[in-house]
């Protein structure tokens, strides 16, 4: 392959690659949540308890619902309003099984 064959096609496929690898970063950035789920072990409430706070570092109020599987295979579910910043009380789950949950701007 000729040396000036070989730099045209170099730069080429650095011009291709560029916009690519800088719009997968831009699209992770994006994928980040504001609002955090925190869990841990609260089994002196029940065996198998998690405890769980929500924390919204968003800079809008968020609604968090959620949905709690019980041992009975039925759903509850909740909701929770929080402002920037703020964080919920330390509630628990008993017994964690299975919980999905979402927020939206409120």
């Amino acid at each position: 392959m000729k040396p000036i064959t070989f730099f045209v096609l170099l730069v080429t496929m650095i011009l291709f690659m560029t916009p690519l690898k800088m719009s997968a970063q831009e699209d992770v950035s994006d994928a980040k949540t504001c609002v955090v789920l925190t869990l841990k072990d609260c089994s002196e409430y029940c065996t198998g308890a998690q405890c769980y706070q929500f924390t919204n570092n968003c800079t809008y109020k968020v609604k968090v619902t959620w949905k709690s599987k019980q041992p009975s295979g039925k759903w509850i579910s909740g909701d929770v309003y929080l402002d920037p910043g703020e964080t919920s009380t330390e509630t628990y789950w008993c017994p964690y099984i299975e919980v999905t949950w979402s927020y939206v701007k409120a």
